[in-house]
């Protein structure tokens, strides 16, 4: 996988499926990762990964967050 090409998500959370997009993003800091999350074709916010943690800018709750977050790895740790 490209690091600049989308990363496919699909999973369950709280007994709801979601599938979406995650597109590589500039992140606002020099040490941070961050995407453009799309879930049911509809823009959910920017995510951003710090050396300890996921952020979000919008109304993702943590542990939504820290899925798709797991999400995201699970498929960087496959390249």
């Amino acid at each position: 996988m490209n690091l600049n090409q989308s990363i496919p998500l699909c999973f369950d959370y709280e007994e709801k499926h979601y599938e979406g997009e995650a597109y590589p993003s500039t992140p606002e800091c020099a040490d941070c990762t961050a995407y453009d999350v799309y879930l049911q074709d509809e823009f959910a916010g920017t995510i951003i990964k710090t050396n300890s943690k996921w952020l979000s800018d919008s109304h993702l709750d943590r542990g939504l967050l820290a899925t798709i977050g797991g999400v995201i790895i699970a498929m960087l740790v496959t390249i």
